[in-house]
């Protein structure tokens, strides 16, 4: 599932209109998360067809009443967590964490892009 973030000025979302929201379908977004506070509108995007690398500039242009208003944040991690079970480090098959191996949450699923 691609994702994408964006972080606009609270006075520069562009509203939600059905024309923007069959937009960002086109692009393949299935799903829009939003968030704020009194200055900046976070805005997360995701879809199993959507590809952030070919379609950030088109969920921008949906979103943002202002073109290269909005910082847009790519994905770089998906962790997964689970609380039955212990974490492994992807990457060595070792227990993850400190020395003492402790960690604060067991990880069962790391994608990174």
């Amino acid at each position: 599932m691609g994702s994408l973030l964006l972080l606009v000025p609270a006075d520069r979302l562009a509203s939600l209109a059905p024309d923007r929201i069959a937009c960002l379908g086109a692009a393949g977004v299935t799903d829009i998360s939003i968030f704020r506070d009194a200055t900046t509108v976070g805005v997360v995007v995701e879809g199993w067809a959507f590809d952030a690398a070919v379609s950030a500039d088109s969920a921008e242009e949906a979103l943002v009443a202002e073109h290269g208003a909005a910082r847009l944040l790519h994905e770089v991690a998906v962790v997964g967590v689970h609380a039955d079970q212990p974490a492994i480090a992807r990457s060595t098959g070792e227990p993850a964490g400190g020395p003492d191996g402790l960690v604060p949450f067991p990880i069962t699923r790391t994608v990174l892009r």
